[in-house]
């Protein structure tokens, strides 16, 4: 029972979306696009052995694709929404910096001025804050 208490309690704080899709979700295309929208600008680029990458903008915002898996994401726009496990809510660009208040955060002096991050074991999520205010939202899968 304390193991499965464990998993559980693991796969909430690992829980990571945008709009409601999961990072590490497959989808194609069509479905990116009838989720999130048609993009200001898609980039493709297929590597071989390495995979196909998709980049899709939306203004400030992109979110990457590799071989159809959601791995990356950088958020600057109010119009998508963040789910992060261990938050009651969704966060948004643009909410004060304190509803991140819940989660263990660490202030990246080393990485650049006004970002701030939350480790999910072996994921980083990171916030830009100017003002207090959240500015951008950014997460990219581990290899």
């Amino acid at each position: 029972m304390f193991v499965a208490l464990m998993l559980s309690v693991f796969s909430a704080k690992a829980q990571i979306a945008v709009n409601g899709v999961e990072v590490d979700t497959k989808m194609t295309k069509s479905e990116v696009i009838a989720k999130f929208g048609e993009p200001d600008k898609y980039l493709y680029q297929d590597s071989g052995d390495n995979g196909v990458n998709e980049w899709y903008h939306y203004g400030k915002t992109h979110f990457v694709f590799k071989d159809e898996y959601f791995i990356e994401f950088t958020v600057c726009d109010k119009n998508f929404s963040v789910t992060l496990g261990g938050l009651d809510s969704d966060i948004t660009v643009g909410d004060k910096f304190s509803v991140l208040s819940p989660l263990n955060l660490i202030e990246m002096d080393w990485y650049e001025k006004d970002w701030y991050c939350v480790y999910y074991y072996d994921v980083m999520v990171s916030f830009e804050v100017k003002d207090s205010i959240i500015t951008c939202i950014d997460y990219c899968f581990p290899d």
